[in-house]
């Protein structure tokens, strides 16, 4: 029995191995050219941007990997009789559908390190390593938020003369939430502190606080700092909105540890946290996914006898079953990115359909497993 199990997962390692190479040169070859093709960047430039991207890149091709993996695999088994030979030996399709959710579990495992922690650990240093990227590569960003959030719950930056921090900026409505500027004077000492519950943008670089508590004479040493408390108070800062938004940096570079712990921040300030959860959602999905690919690939195994699915026809199959499967679920993701459906269903519409399927065909093929 370890010998046909090795056998199996040897054939299903080498398809899948392979599917992963054709796919990741595809994806390589057209980030390249894209690269090479823009005038605003070097050829090293390119380069680096190709390696930070490659994370991303292993991300979209594992789960169509396992799936080419299982069709072809056993497509090889069944063409060479060795399938109906496993099953005459005893060796049950309950085994086999086992032997895959064993290994595509550790591509899963995997995956969710990959996406969850590699990805955004690597592309945290893009702008190190690239001066000015998200100007170079800026059709290549995504919505995001600071990661000097992960630590304190709130965004930090340091303007002309103050130092800025926040909790998040609603960019619907252009408020922005806890906020508390801290004053500086031109030896760098602390002047005055303003905190306010919320920010609203009125014009250019005019803003309305409300809730606000100041702080003033600090460097005063015979008093204490004189505080006081107003309802509203209207103040110039060197930002407007859309310099808030870019402030905010991408959100792939926090981990799913770090962006959990932002997305509860978020919710304490009663902050729509929809788009937030559907990226850490999908690095969940994805390696589910995996695993339910290599089990939809396999399905083979219960028509061992049949030859109708040739090489063309796995190829054509593939194709068109990868297209609907970006398609649905890129549009599901942005669904749930724009508060039109939960995030739950928006990450894990695709697992759950592929269940109901295989539920579906396990249920029909129960007397042959």
């Amino acid at each position: 029995m370890p010998l046909i199990r090795w056998l199996i997962l040897k054939e299903w390692s080498k398809f899948f191995s392979s599917a992963f190479l054709v796919l990741f040169l595809l994806l390589t070859t057209a980030n390249l050219i894209s690269g090479f093709l823009r005038g605003n960047v070097t050829s090293v430039e390119v380069l680096q941007n190709y390696l930070l991207e490659v994370p991303g890149f292993i991300g979209k091709i594992l789960p169509l990997s396992c799936l080419i993996g299982s069709l072809f695999a056993f497509n090889k088994l069944i063409n060479r009789n060795e399938l109906t030979a496993i099953l005459a030996g005893g060796y049950s399709r309950k085994k086999i559908i086992f032997d895959l959710i064993i290994i595509s579990f550790f591509v899963g495992a995997l995956q969710i390190s990959n996406m969850g922690y590699i990805r955004p650990l690597v592309r945290s240093k893009k702008s190190e390593i690239i001066g000015e990227s998200a100007f170079k590569f800026r059709n290549l960003q995504e919505k995001g938020i600071a990661t000097s959030s992960v630590g304190s719950g709130k965004i930090w930056y340091k303007s002309k003369k103050y130092f800025f921090s926040f909790v998040a900026f609603d960019k619907k409505n252009n408020v922005l939430n806890d906020i508390a500027i801290y004053k500086l004077t031109k030896d760098y000492a602390l002047e005055e502190k303003i905190a306010a519950q919320k920010a609203y943008h009125l014009e250019g670089e005019r803003w309305r606080l409300e809730n606000v508590k100041t702080m003033s004479q600090f460097l005063d040493p015979k008093a204490f700092p004189n505080t006081k408390n107003k309802e509203s108070l209207v103040i110039n800062l060197n930002e407007t909105p859309e310099d808030f938004r870019k402030i905010e940096s991408d959100i792939t570079n926090l981990s799913m540890n770090g962006l959990w712990r932002y997305i509860k921040t978020l919710r304490h300030a009663g902050i729509n946290t929809y788009e937030y959860e559907v990226i850490l959602f999908e690095v969940v999905s994805s390696s589910i996914i995996c695993i339910l690919f290599s089990i939809i690939g396999a399905l083979s195994v219960f028509n061992p006898n049949r030859r109708a699915f040739t090489f063309g026809k796995n190829v054509t199959f593939v194709f068109i079953f990868s297209i609907f499967y970006w398609l649905l679920y890129s549009y599901s993701l942005e669904l749930g990115r724009n508060s039109k459906i939960s995030p739950f269903l928006a990450t894990f519409s695709i697992p759950i359909l592929c269940s109901i399927f295989l539920a579906f065909i396990f249920f029909k093929n129960r007397k042959l497993a």
